[in-house]
């Protein structure tokens, strides 16, 4: 019996793939993929626990907070629909410095770094385009700030602390977190 005949299979842009390939075709696919890696730059982790999670580029969203204490915060009367105060032309402004464009259920939504239960600002310094996957994403940051909010309230943890802990990693705090906790987190603002 013979061998069957294995073909090995290139990639579309590599080096003699086809008779006479196209040099402009695999020039401008891999200025497309240069173009894409330099876009998503400024939004990759710098100092994150994971090179998997997007982070906010420090120099544009290194966070702000109002003069909020962890008494007002915690009063069962209050709702971050009070405090939220993000227009759209501030919203175009944290895409643009971001170099990102808003695609409804593609891109990200433009998120508070220190949310707004943890006293975070409306300010741009506090606001950045979070993307919704790959997770971990928005939804899993979104865990981590109403836990950090129920540890304050319980006295487990200062406001600063939270504040600090969810600016600078908050994903380290999602790492932390037992699957109990993460599954304990009720969304109630």
């Amino acid at each position: 019996m013979n061998a069957p005949i294995v073909q090995r299979r290139t990639l579309p842009f590599a080096p003699g793939r086809y008779e006479g390939s196209n040099p402009s075709r695999r020039a401008k696919l891999v200025s497309f993929i240069a173009a894409c890696a330099f876009l998503c730059a400024p939004i990759l982790a710098r100092g994150a626990s994971s090179e998997k999670v997007v982070m906010p580029d420090s120099h544009l969203t290194p966070g702000a907070v109002t003069r909020a204490t962890a008494e007002q915060l915690c009063n069962p009367k209050f709702r971050t629909a009070s405090v939220r105060n993000v227009p759209a032309s501030e919203k175009q402004q944290v895409y643009a410095e971001y170099h990102r464009t808003r695609q409804k259920g593609v891109c990200c939504e433009v998120d508070h770094l220190i949310s707004l239960e943890l006293g975070g600002s409306n300010d741009i310094r506090n606001l950045w385009p979070q993307p919704y996957s790959p997770a971990p994403g928005a939804h899993q940051k979104d865990i981590v700030e109403n836990w950090l909010h129920k540890q304050v309230c319980a006295g487990a943890i200062g406001l600063k602390t939270a504040q600090h802990q969810i600016a600078t990693d908050w994903y380290a705090v999602y790492e932390e977190m037992t699957a109990a906790q993460k599954n304990a987190v009720v969304k109630r603002r």
